[in-house]
């Protein structure tokens, strides 16, 4: 049986994928729209400035009012990095590893793991689709690639 990645499941496959608790309440909307498998951002009611990651006022007008706004799950790869060593056994089992930060556009980059059978294919402009996942009761993103090679 294999783990989703091409990688023989194992023990760890069982255990709980560490989640940051408590959460604030700020990611309420976020964290509903991965439940939901789309991405969900706060947009100011004042001035329709889109914001991410979440803040107490918005930053252009100052504004304390939002509502969420769904924004589009495509995007490149603005960074990247490659995990080797797993700090936790939920990922040490899973190593090596990428995590992505995918630029959606308008300033919006979202960080998530990345979710391609290749490594050696991870590149920064390489155009990515959001992924949803399950674990522990909880909803992640990860970035798959949606098209041949780095976007340049």
């Amino acid at each position: 049986m294999e783990n989703g990645r091409g990688a023989p499941a194992s023990a760890a496959d069982s255990a709980r994928r560490p989640f940051p608790e408590p959460v604030s309440p700020m990611f309420a909307d976020y964290l509903d729209g991965l439940a939901h498998e789309r991405l969900v951002i706060r947009e100011c009611t004042a001035c329709a400035a889109r914001q991410w990651p979440p803040r107490t006022l918005c930053a252009r007008c100052r504004g304390r009012e939002f509502r969420p706004a769904g924004i589009a799950d495509h995007g490149v790869v603005h960074t990247f990095t490659v995990v080797h060593r797993g700090f936790d056994p939920w990922f040490a089992d899973r190593v090596p590893y990428g995590i992505v930060v995918a630029d959606l556009g308008d300033g919006i980059r979202i960080l998530g793991d990345y979710l391609g059978a290749d490594l050696g294919a991870l590149a920064c402009g390489l155009p990515v689709r959001a992924r949803y996942e399950r674990s522990g009761g909880h909803a992640f993103v990860g970035w798959a690639p949606a098209g041949p090679g780095p976007a340049r």
